[in-house]
């Protein structure tokens, strides 16, 4: 029986409302401990390389400042990297993790839905994008589930969200769980029956001494940074130099996913790949079932039908990011 826990976050852009990044790490109980030091110690931005303590009083660099060493215990927030603090080389050095100390450790899975494709009034007009993430995050989980996980029984002993809107919905932190029990029960068993909301700032909860939540909240902030960087790589979005060379440090593992679509490390999805208009007019047959007394709902279901609607290859539109380059390029442009 194989023990994990589950971290997810989400990334939405409210003004373009194209896409919607759902992403998840899974995490095996007998890997978490050294996961979670390999993370910690990459902090420590020293040429030395010590063995990170949080508190400062507690560091066993000689050369080390409580400045410094207070800027390496940052939120990596994919978002918030700037030229300006550590959050850059830390992030830089996390993602590297991934194809190194962590490459078997670490699992992680990622849906991006294209929501101009998708109909979204069909998820109602209050909370739409809230219900349409409540929708693909159980999709997410359970297709994720049986492809990393495949032929395995497993226990999800906790799922952690990042702090978010979704906790304000009664439904979403119990509803969900209960209808991936009747989904996956065949060979999943959830320990507990609520997903639990923590921030992704580690530092909150030093001082209340909640010592495991500074553990988990790290792996929130992990999510974050791979997705972050695959919606960088993904859309090249404007953004500071910072974001796309962090960015390019993930790519390697993109594209080494895409090519190898049956590998049981990481997923990455989309959905739709055709719109419900493209549908029709690729599936006669359903045409058919819809008739006038129909709910609008069910029009939504004609996506179900198409069994290749998911697919597992995109063009990534941020060019290679060489900083060596880009560096000549800004002195030339001056």
């Amino acid at each position: 029986m194989t023990s994990i826990n589950i971290y997810c976050d989400e990334i939405i852009d409210y003004d373009a409302k194209d896409y919607l990044f759902l992403g998840a790490l899974f995490i095996e109980e007998g890997y978490f401990n050294a996961i979670i030091n390999n993370l910690e110690n990459k902090r420590c931005l020293n040429p030395k390389k010590g063995t990170w303590k949080h508190n400062f009083s507690d560091c066993q660099q000689k050369n080390c400042s409580e400045t410094w060493h207070n800027m390496n215990n940052t939120n990596i927030h994919f978002k918030e990297i700037s030229l300006r603090g550590s959050s850059r080389a830390i992030a830089i050095n996390w993602l590297n993790l991934l194809n190194q100390e962590l490459k078997n450790k670490v699992k992680f899975s990622i849906l991006v839905i294209d929501l101009k494709k998708l109909d979204c009034e069909r998820f109602g007009f209050k909370k739409t994008y809230l219900n349409i993430y409540t929708k693909f995050f159980r999709t997410m989980l359970n297709g994720a589930i049986k492809h990393l996980f495949y032929n395995e029984k497993v226990t999800v002993k906790e799922i952690y969200h990042h702090w978010g809107s979704q906790e304000k919905l009664d439904y979403f932190s119990k509803s969900n769980i209960e209808q991936l029990n009747i989904e996956i029960k065949e060979s999943v068993n959830f320990s507990n029956k609520e997903i639990i909301f923590i921030a992704d700032d580690h530092r909150k909860y030093f001082n209340q001494k909640e010592f495991e939540l500074i553990k988990h909240a790290q792996l929130i902030q992990l999510i974050d940074l791979i997705l972050g960087s695959f919606k960088q790589l993904f859309l090249n979005p404007q953004g500071n130099d910072e974001k796309k060379e962090v960015a390019e440090n993930l790519r390697p593992l993109v594209i080494s996913i895409f090519k190898n679509k049956n590998q049981v490390k990481h997923s990455i999805s989309f959905f739709p790949k055709y719109s419900t208009q493209e549908i029709l007019k690729i599936n006669q047959k359903s045409v058919t079932d819809f008739s006038e007394n129909k709910t609008r709902p069910d029009l939504f279901n004609a996506h179900l039908k198409i069994k290749d609607n998911f697919y597992n290859t995109v063009k990534l539109n941020m060019p290679n990011y060489d900083k060596k380059q880009a560096l000549i390029t800004q002195w030339v442009a001056k």
